[in-house]
C-alpha cells in the first residue's frame, strides 16, 4: 500500500487513515448502537487568503482571542478562541486540492454558514453598520415566537450570522427516555423562552434529562394531559410547537 500523504507537521506514527469499507449509497440509521461520545463543538477549520487579515477580523469584530497553536504546525495559520468555541484558520496553500475561495456576490441566507447568539440584536446591526459591513437582516417567527437574525460574510466569503436564537425551544422529534441534551450557558441565562421541556406520551416514571456545562440534570414532573413536563418551563407558545410536533409524529 502506498504510503499516505502527511500533513507538515503531524507526527506520522500518530496519522492513520482507515478507508470505509461500505460503498458510496447513503447510510442507514443503525439501530441498536449508540452514537459516538461525543461531548462538545470544540472548533470550526476555515480556510482564508489572509491569515493576518482574517485574524484581524476575527478579533476586532467577532471578538475572538489568538491563542496558542503547537510549534508542529509550520504551515501559515492561526487559532482563536472565545464564546466557548475555536476558530481555527488555515491560511490558503498552493495545494490543487485546497477550496478556491471566492467572495459571494450576493448574501445568501441558505448558504453554509456557522452562527453566533447575541442578547442585543440591535447593537450587533450598529455595530456592523459602524464598521461598513454589508449585512441581510431578516426575522422568522415560530408560534408567535419573533427571531432575529443577522447574516454576514467573514473577509473570504465565510458566512456568518448572528442571532437571538435561544428564544426558539428545543424540542426532540422523537423522545428517548435515555436521552440527555447538554445545555450551553445561553439556555442556562433563559430556561424560560428556551422552554426546557420533554413531551411524552404514555410513558409513566421516566422522561429525557437535559443537563448544563456543569454536569447538573433537570428533572421533570407530571404536566397536563399525562405530559412529562421539566421544571423552569415558561414559554406560553411551546405548547402550540409541541402540538405541531405530535400531529407529525402521528400522521
Amino acid at each position: 500500500m502506498p504510503a499516505a500523504n502527511i500533513t507538515p507537521g503531524i507526527h506520522e506514527g500518530c496519522r492513520e487513515q482507515h478507508a470505509s469499507k461500505a460503498s458510496s449509497a447513503p447510510r442507514e440509521a443503525t439501530v441498536g448502537r449508540s452514537p459516538l461520545p461525543l461531548t462538545s463543538l470544540n472548533h470550526v477549520s476555515i480556510h482564508c487568503r489572509n491569515v493576518e487579515q482574517s485574524v484581524n477580523f476575527y478579533c476586532d469584530v467577532m471578538g475572538f482571542v489568538p491563542v496558542r497553536r503547537p510549534d508542529c504546525l509550520n504551515f501559515d495559520g492561526a487559532w482563536l478562541f472565545n464564546h466557548g468555541i475555536g476558530i481555527h484558520l488555515l491560511g490558503q496553500s498552493d495545494d490543487p486540492l485546497a477550496p478556491q475561495l471566492r467572495v459571494p456576490e450576493e448574501i445568501n441566507p441558505k448558504s453554509d454558514h456557522f452562527s453566533f447568539q447575541c442578547d442585543d440584536i440591535e447593537e450587533v446591526e450598529r455595530g456592523l453598520q459602524e464598521r461598513d459591513i454589508s449585512y441581510l437582516r431578516q426575522c422568522v417567527e415560530e408560534a408567535g415566537i419573533m427571531v432575529e437574525q443577522l447574516f454576514f460574510h467573514d473577509p473570504d466569503g465565510h458566512m456568518i450570522e448572528v442571532c437571538n436564537c435561544d428564544l426558539l425551544p428545543v424540542v426532540p422529534l422523537s423522545p428517548d427516555p435515555n436521552m440527555t441534551l447538554a445545555l450551553p450557558a445561553c439556555m442556562r441565562r433563559k430556561p424560560q423562552a428556551y422552554g426546557r421541556q420533554q413531551v411524552q406520551e404514555g410513558q409513566q416514571g421516566s422522561s429525557s434529562q437535559y443537563s448544563d456545562e456543569s454536569g447538573s440534570e433537570s428533572g421533570s414532573e407530571k404536566g397536563k394531559e399525562g405530559r412529562e413536563v421539566s421544571e423552569g418551563c415558561g414559554v406560553e407558545e411551546f405548547s402550540n410547537i409541541v402540538d405541531g410536533v405530535e400531529e407529525q409524529a402521528g400522521g
